[in-house]
C-alpha cells in the first residue's frame, strides 16, 4: 500500500484546567471516582502546529473504579500551513462549518426504525450520542455512561448513567438524560424489542435480556448470552429522549430531532443537507463555531470540486485524488485508521430453516438453490453444494486484484481475499488467498455445469460511504472475461436492506467490510442463522463458532486459534471474498480548518466534529 501522507509530525494538545485537581472520592452505587493527573501520547500522520483545548477525559478500570483524568495529550489534530498560529478563540461562537459527504442521512429518532447507514450518522454529525465511544486511542470510553460493574458471576453488568447531560431539540429543552432514557432506547434497538430494524439489533437481542431502570441514574443489564466482548455491542448505539417518544406520539418522534449531542439540528433534508448549531452548554467539549452544515453531494468529483471551489471545508473524495488534492495543499486526515475491504457477499446462502437459538422454524424466502442461482448451496444435496461452491471459487478466483488496484485505485490500495483478517491485519495468513487464475475458473464453471455461463444481477451500493462502486463495475469485466453476463444494479443500500433483514436477498452484491486496523480477535459473527441483519447467509457453522468465541477472552491464544479455524471454513466456503482494501481519508482545506481531532471508531464517517478548530476570517 502506497504512502499518501508524506508529512508526519506531533501536535501536543495541552489540557490546561488551571491550578491543582483535587484528589476526591465519591460514592456511586459502591464505585469510588478518583482524580488524577495524567499524560497520554498518542501520534498520527500529522503536520504542523501546537494546539490548546481543555478537554476532560474519563478513564474507566471497570468493577474497581472510574478515574477522572486530566490529560496532556498527542493527537490527530492535522493542521494547515506549516508554521501557523492556533487562531484566537472568538468571544462569542462564529463560524461555519461545511461538510460534503455522499450520504447525509434522514432523521430517524425512534431506534427501532435505525437502519444502516443513517443510525450511524446521528452520531457521526454530533446529533445523538451513545453509550460509550472511542476516543484518544481507545475502543471503549464512557460518553452518556460514567462507569460499569460487572457481576461477579457474569449475569449482568450495572451501569453508571452521566448526570448533568439534557436533551436538546432546536425549540425547546427536554429535560434532563436519565435511565429510563437509555434503557428505553437500548431495549427498543434490539434488547427488548424483537420487531426492531436497527442495524444492531440482532448482536442486542443475542447478547442482552431487556434492561432494567434501578434508580433515576443506575441500570442493571442483564445477560442473554455473555459475550467476552460485550462492549462492543454498545458502541453502535443512540440514546434519545424517551419524554419525546411518550409527548408526541411514535410517528412524529420519528422525525422530531431531539439529542444530547455537542450539535442541535435545525433542518435535515433527506437526501439533501444537514444544518445544525452548536450546544455552549454541552457536557463535553463544546464546539468553537456556530453552525454545522452537511450537504450530501453523491458523485465523488462534484465533492472534490466542492472543496476546490470553498463550498466544502472537510470532504469525502476518492482515494485516487488524494494525491493530486494534497499537492494543492489541501490536507488528508488518516485519524479513522480505516482501510475498507471492498468485498462480495453472495447472497442466498441461508443454510439453516429455523432460528438456531430457538430452533423454531424461520421462513427463508431467499434461499433457493435453482438453475438461477448457480451459487446458491444446499447442504442436504452434496452434489448441489458443491456445484455452487465451486461456482463461487470461479467467481472469486477470476478476479485480478492486484490489477484493479493498479489502475482503479492507483496503487494506494491493497489486495484482499477474507473480510474476518484482510491483508496486513495481524490474524492474516497467507493460506487465505484466491490467487487469479481464470482458466481455472472456466474449468470449474464447467465441472459446475455451466459451460455456457448464467445471467444474473449484481448490486452495488450508491449510499455507503466506504464502499467504491468502481471495484464492482471493475469485478463485472473479470467476470465477462471467464463468460458470464453480470448486470449491474447500483442504488440505495438503505432501499435495499429491508430484503436483508427478511432473508430475501439471493443476488450478489458488494460492499465495504473489514479493517486491517481492527484490534485482533474477539468474537465471531453470530447474526447470520437467524433474525436481523444477514449479508445474505447463514449456516449452523457461525453459529457454532460464535458460540466457541463468544466467552472467550479477545485476542488470547484460545480465541485466536478458534478464528483461525472460522477464517478456515469462511475461505473455503467462499462466502465473502474481498477484492481490494481502501484506506479511508477525509481531505480539507487548511486555509480554513485550523485542526481536527478526528477518531479511530472503527467506522468510516466524520466524527469528533466538535473538536474542529476554524481559522478566524
Amino acid at each position: 500500500m502506497k504512502k499518501i501522507l508524506g508529512k508526519s509530525g506531533v501536535i501536543r494538545l495541552a489540557l490546561l484546567l488551571g491550578g491543582l485537581l483535587t484528589a476526591a472520592s465519591v460514592a456511586c452505587g459502591g464505585t469510588t471516582v478518583e482524580t488524577v493527573v495524567q499524560t497520554v501520547v498518542v501520534e498520527r500522520q500529522v503536520a504542523g502546529d501546537t494546539v490548546v483545548q481543555t478537554v476532560i477525559v474519563t478513564e474507566q478500570e471497570i468493577v474497581e473504579k472510574e478515574v477522572a483524568v486530566a490529560v496532556q495529550v498527542v493527537v490527530t489534530a492535522t493542521v494547515g500551513p506549516a508554521g501557523a498560529s492556533p487562531p484566537p478563540a472568538p468571544a462569542a461562537l462564529t463560524g461555519k462549518l461545511t461538510i460534503a459527504v455522499g450520504d447525509v442521512g434522514t432523521p430517524l429518532f425512534v431506534n427501532a426504525n435505525g437502519v444502516f447507514p443513517t443510525q450511524g450518522l446521528h452520531r457521526s454529525f454530533g446529533i445523538l450520542e451513545a453509550p460509550i465511544y472511542a476516543r484518544q486511542g481507545k475502543e471503549y470510553v464512557g460518553a452518556l455512561v460514567e462507569d460499569w460493574v460487572m457481576a461477579p458471576d457474569q449475569s449482568k453488568v450495572t451501569f453508571y448513567v452521566r448526570q448533568g447531560v439534557t436533551f436538546r431539540g432546536k425549540d425547546r429543552d427536554w429535560g434532563a438524560m436519565t435511565a429510563e432514557d437509555m434503557v428505553w432506547s437500548i431495549n427498543d434497538a434490539g434488547a427488548g424489542n424483537p420487531a426492531s430494524h436497527h442495524d444492531n439489533a440482532d448482536i442486542l437481542s443475542t447478547t442482552w435480556d431487556p434492561w432494567e431502570v434501578v434508580s433515576d441514574y443506575v441500570i442493571d443489564a442483564p445477560f442473554k448470552q455473555f459475550r467476552g466482548d460485550w462492549l462492543q455491542t454498545l458502541r453502535p448505539n443512540s440514546v434519545v429522549s424517551k419524554t419525546v417518544f411518550d409527548e408526541v406520539g411514535a410517528t412524529e418522534a420519528l422525525e422530531t430531532m431531539v439529542g444530547t449531542g455537542p450539535f442541535v439540528a435545525q433542518k435535515w433534508l433527506p437526501d439533501e443537507r444537514l444544518e445544525a448549531t452548536a450546544r455552549p452548554d454541552y457536557w463535553n467539549i463544546s464546539p468553537n463555531f456556530k453552525e454545522l452544515v452537511v450537504i450530501e453531494a453523491p458523485e465523488a468529483l462534484t465533492r472534490v470540486a466542492m472543496l476546490k471551489t470553498g463550498e466544502a471545508d472537510i470532504s469525502d473524495v476518492p482515494l485516487r485524488e488524494v494525491p493530486a488534492l494534497q499537492e494543492q495543499g489541501y490536507i488528508p486526515h488518516d485519524g479513522l485508521q480505516l482501510s475498507a475491504g471492498q468485498a462480495i457477499q453472495f447472497a442466498g446462502n441461508y443454510w439453516l430453516d429455523h432460528n438456531a437459538e430457538t430452533l423454531e422454524p424461520h421462513p427463508i424466502p431467499g434461499w433457493k438453490p435453482d438453475a438461477d442461482h448457480p451459487w446458491i448451496g444446499d447442504p442436504n444435496d452434496p452434489v448441489r453444494h458443491e456445484s455452487a461452491r465451486k461456482v463461487r471459487l470461479a467467481m472469486s478466483i477470476a478476479i485480478d486484484r492486484a490489477l484493479i488496484n493498479e489502475t482503479i485505485l492507483d496503487g494506494l490500495g491493497d489486495v484482499c481475499h477474507i473480510v474476518s483478517a484482510l491483508n496486513g491485519h495481524p490474524e492474516y495468513k497467507p493460506k487465505w488467498t484466491y490467487n487469479y487464475d481464470p482458466d481455472l475458473a472456466k474449468q470449474l464453471l464447467v465441472e459446475a455445469g455451466y459451460p455456457d455461463g448464467f445471467t444474473f444481477e449484481l448490486f452495488l451500493p450508491s449510499d455507503v460511504a466506504a464502499f467504491n462502486p468502481e471495484i464492482g463495475e471493475a469485478v463485472t469485466t473479470f467476470w465477462e472475461a471467464i463468460g458470464l453476463n453480470p448486470k449491474m444494479s447500483l442504488g440505495s443500500y438503505t432501499a435495499r436492506r429491508p430484503q436483508q433483514v427478511n432473508r430475501e436477498m439471493n443476488v450478489p452484491w458488494m460492499k465495504d467490510n473489514g479493517n486491517r486496523a481492527a484490534t485482533p480477535g474477539g468474537t465471531t459473527p453470530s447474526r447470520w442463522p437467524h433474525a436481523g441483519w444477514s449479508p445474505g447467509f447463514g449456516s449452523q457453522q457461525h453459529r457454532d463458532f460464535w458460540v466457541e468465541t463468544k466467552d472467550q477472552v479477545a485476542g488470547s491464544v484460545e480465541n485466536l486459534a478458534s478464528r483461525e479455524r472460522y477464517n478456515d471454513f469462511m475461505f473455503e466456503a467462499v462466502l465473502r471474498p474481498c477484492v481490494v482494501q481502501i484506506p479511508k481519508l477525509w481531505v480539507y482545506d487548511g486555509n480554513t480548518v485550523f485542526a481536527w481531532d478526528l477518531q479511530k471508531d472503527g467506522g468510516s464517517n466524520p466524527n469528533n466534529l466538535e473538536s474542529v478548530i476554524l481559522r478566524q476570517k
